[in-house]
């Protein structure tokens, strides 16, 4: 039997609610191949939507209650609009299931007010989601909830009619079986099921996750650590004018070099890179150019974020542990730049970035902090390859006409290169190279990635046209190059980690440190000291005869009082702190619970966790990790003081 849509069984919950279900379900059996390796038997298949899609069913049968109830609540006259409230509230969650799936594809992890927060503003974005958003997913997104209207307007006519006291039995019936499948499914994910940080994110229902994390940023601030630790821990963390050594300790350093180019490399990390062992010629002309220069081996990103990372590269301060922009939420931090010890020295100074200095308010950030001119994209006479910027080769001319402006005062140069940032579109006269040349070996995205590695030789042309600059104007002996990248870049090979992803593994943090000069570095050993960006400022004052300010919380990469420690974080949609000292990297999540341990002498690539069964490692490391987290929260009024 059929009724109108006015009638009283059309204002039911039921059919909205049982529609949504089977989309959510549905839509999180593409999470499966997200997964890694697809499930060989029918049961183990099932066994897998059956986990993915607990949460998914819990949320539609919560909704569909609390519906209902209003719904009987309420006047009749209010019945019907309700109901059809309801029902936009589900094609609305249609439409974010279908995009959540797209964002698990391309990032392996959903929706977070965080993720949101840290993409920034679309004009800037505009060319990374064209790139990842095809066709087929705007189908999706556009025909699936018109499909769920249509469904659901079709079945609401049918009537459903049983006593009430069967109704009430099916009722209790269902909540009990939801709850009994959740519980499973949670146990299921807390085992080895989810051992991978993602699988145990996919898992989760998008919907509330996104609630949640909007709950979480409105009542938190940074990590909270309870570890007890031994006060000299603090010791790694204390403002230069805090240390008991002297601010200049480093002994033996030849200086000379009078003029200095720092060149900041978008999303590069050391995987990929020729110079740092990768296979693949990414960078050939940096290889020929390590013969004059100290190439250091573990230097580290503080964690996968551009603004941040600008922070900690020219205030020599660490970030503050949080997914939010330092840039956006702080821009007037109290700190000391390099350009502004220079410039009070006479020195030209200039920050060229091939990107636009608008995101994340970097130009706000720039003001005032030394500066004779920032520049970005809009001034630079170049092709622009994205939304995101201009080709590499454009920014590093833009630097050589600085230079070429005089001769009469030395100069400081910070450039900041974009174009190794997605979607890594080509230059105007781009050759391509046949980098993977079919290899699946390298990750299911070998086809970012092979964009990704001949971006990166485009890099190195460039950087290769920046050196040979300098030596066809003699100023090679008398200038400081050094090179370095704001972090990592992943292409899920050997974790399943995927672009800024928010992970601390090596191919997110471990970036390049080249210090060039063929007067200091002539035949130079490659450096295994361990360091991070903190530590760049005081390096680049140190290596002209300078003491750093009182403010920097960094040392140099060549100084005799430095600790052998680097730390990290990642915010995304977990909370990650972590720790590299000797062969050691240790990581501890501190949103989930539970420790990495990896011995990287052994296991440079990180798929062996140590941490059951050095119990004692982990502790002191956790203890180091507390001292940063406690220091942290009184570092920056100490700054303004």
């Amino acid at each position: 039997m059929t009724g109108s849509l006015n009638s009283v069984e059309s204002r039911s919950a039921f059919w909205p609610c049982f529609w949504l279900t089977i989309a959510l379900v549905t839509t999180k059996v593409f999470y499966i191949p997200l997964l890694g390796d697809m499930p060989e038997t029918i049961s183990e298949g099932l066994r897998f939507v059956l986990t993915l899609s607990a949460s998914d069913v819990a949320y539609c049968l919560a909704s569909g209650f609390v519906a209902q109830v209003i719904i009987l609540v309420v006047g009749r006259r209010a019945r019907t609009q309700l109901w059809l409230a309801y029902v936009v509230f589900c094609t609305l969650s249609v439409v974010v299931a279908i995009a959540s799936l797209r964002l698990a594809q391309v990032l392996r992890m959903v929706p977070t007010y965080s993720l949101i927060y840290l993409a920034g503003d679309l004009k800037n974005m505009q060319s990374s989601i064209s790139h990842t958003v095809p066709v087929k997913v705007l189908a999706g997104l556009m025909g699936a909830p018109l499909l769920y209207l249509v469904v659901v307007f079709q079945t609401a006519r049918i009537r459903l009619v049983c006593k009430p006291m069967v109704a009430r039995a099916a009722l209790v019936g269902t909540v009990l079986v939801v709850g009994f499948w959740y519980g499973w499914a949670r146990r299921q994910v807390s085992g080895d099921w989810g051992r991978q940080e993602d699988a145990r994110a996919l898992a989760d229902n998008p919907h509330s996750t996104f609630v949640m994390s909007i709950v979480d940023a409105m009542l938190h601030g940074t990590i909270k650590l309870h570890e007890p630790y031994p006060d000299e821990f603090v010791d790694d963390f204390k403002i230069a004018s805090a240390r008991a050594t002297p601010a200049h300790a480093t002994k033996d350093l030849k200086r000379g070099p009078r003029n200095v180019i720092v060149v900041v490399a978008e999303s590069t990390a050391t995987y990929y890179l020729s110079l740092y062992g990768s296979p693949f010629a990414t960078w050939p002309r940096m290889q020929r150019e390590a013969n004059n220069a100290v190439v250091f081996n573990n230097f580290y990103s503080h964690l996968t974020n551009t603004a941040n990372s600008l922070v900690a590269l020219s205030l020599s301060i660490y970030p503050p542990m949080s997914w939010r922009e330092f840039t956006v939420e702080q821009p007037d931090v109290p700190g000391t730049t390099v350009a502004q010890v220079l410039k009070g020295k006479g020195y030209r100074t200039a920050f060229v970035l091939g990107g636009n200095s608008d995101f994340a308010n970097q130009s706000g950030f720039l003001k005032n902090r030394g500066y004779d001119r920032v520049e970005d994209m809009r001034n630079i006479a170049g092709k622009q390859t994205s939304s995101w910027g201009v080709d590499d080769k454009a920014t590093i001319d833009h630097v050589l006409k600085f230079v070429d402006e005089s001769r009469e005062k030395p100069f400081f140069a910070l450039a900041w290169t974009q174009a190794t940032h997605h979607p890594y579109d080509p230059s105007a006269d781009w050759e391509r190279a046949d980098y993977l040349r079919g290899d699946k070996g390298w990750g299911e995205m070998g086809w970012e990635l092979e964009r990704y590695l001949n971006a990166q030789h485009e890099l190195d042309k460039a950087l290769g046209n920046l050196l040979d600059g300098l030596r066809t104007r003699g100023l090679a002996d008398d200038t400081l190059v050094i090179i370095t990248g704001d972090h990592g870049q992943a292409f899920g090979r050997l974790h399943r980690t995927y672009y800024h992803s928010g992970r601390v593994y090596q191919e997110d943090v471990n970036v390049p440190l080249i210090v060039w000069n063929p007067q200091l570095f002539q035949n130079a050993p490659r450096s295994d000291v361990i360091g991070a960006h903190v530590d760049l400022s005081p390096t680049v004052l140190d290596l002209l005869g300078y003491d750093p300010p009182g403010s920097f919380q960094g040392r140099s990469m060549f100084a005799v009082d430095r600790p052998p420690r680097a730390y990290f974080y990642g915010a995304m949609d977990s909370y990650l702190l972590g720790v590299r000292e000797n062969q050691w990297k240790y990581v501890f999540n501190a949103t989930r619970g539970g420790d990495e341990l990896y011995d990287l002498f052994a296991d440079p690539t990180e798929q062996k966790n140590l941490a059951r069964a050095n119990e004692a490692e982990c502790k002191r490391f956790r203890q180091r990790l507390s001292a940063w987290v406690d220091y942290q929260k009184g570092v920056v009024p100490a700054l303004a003081r």
